[in-house]
């Protein structure tokens, strides 16, 4: 019954979004709604896949609610953090791809490079810098996720790790937690929803995940947070109740464990 009542509070909250589209948000929704995923030959295997959503210049929008005190340099020094976390723990056959969605420098390059095998620059595709004009933080979040998996769809892989480029592992994490051919999600059951700050996949299936985060997307764009989202539309979902590992500050102040 509670699953049921959250479930009818969910779809009234997103009939109520329906009155806050204008003409960025629907330029977006059908802007994704036809962008297809295309299918690309498997270069190579990796055991895990790690894939960092960054934006490390944040404040170059001021649609969005971010941290004016949360400088880009301690957001460079924190996505620098979450690569050695992993390397600290993950010894071989690993790939860590950098998704940026913010415009950065060449110096900022060069010291992510340093750590990590690969950036995924889309800070000047469209579809981002239309997301980055939508308040709902989970709308460039999505975007970078969609384009991510046409990236991800070159490999083939055991695990994909989704990670929020300002958290980092821990030594709680244990790839004990994690079910095979599910979405490894940390639940919270208070909220009914999951954290999007770090999930693992280890289905071989990315064009699942490219369709559930482009529904995902479709419910930012009516004002609800992409957790809800992926909770209310995933499927394959093992929920974790103890604590996976991970930890940092939400949007550079409260600092959290999960």
């Amino acid at each position: 019954m509670t699953l049921l009542l959250s479930n009818i509070k969910f779809f009234l909250k997103l009939s109520r979004g329906l009155f806050t589209l204008n003409f960025l948000k629907l330029n977006l929704l059908f802007k994704i709604f036809f962008f297809e995923f295309k299918k690309n030959k498997k270069e190579s295997y990796y055991k895990d896949i790690f894939l960092i959503t960054s934006c490390i210049n944040h404040l170059d929008t001021d649609n969005i609610n971010y941290n004016i005190d949360h400088t880009s340099n301690q957001r460079l020094d924190e996505l620098v953090e979450t690569i050695n976390s992993i390397k600290s723990i993950f010894k071989e056959n690993y790939k860590i791809i950098i998704c940026e969605n913010s415009i950065i420098n060449s110096k900022q390059k060069n010291k992510i490079l340093i750590h990590a095998n690969q950036i995924l620059d889309i800070s000047k595709k469209k579809l981002t810098l239309i997301s980055r004009k939508i308040e709902n933080k989970g709308v460039p979040w999505s975007v970078s996720i969609i384009f991510s998996c046409l990236e991800l769809n070159k490999y083939n892989y055991e695990r994909l790790h989704f990670v929020t480029g300002r958290y980092k592992l821990n030594e709680k994490f244990s790839l004990l937690n994690f079910q095979k051919n599910k979405i490894n999600f940390k639940y919270y059951k208070e909220h009914n929803n999951v954290s999007t700050r770090y999930f693992c996949y280890t289905r071989k299936d990315i064009f699942y995940i490219f369709k559930l985060i482009k529904k995902v997307l479709y419910v930012c764009l009516l004002g609800e947070p992409a957790e809800n989202g992926v909770r209310f539309f995933s499927s394959y979902k093992n929920y974790i109740y103890n604590e996976i590992g991970v930890e940092g500050k939400v949007n550079g102040v409260t600092f959290i464990k999960e």
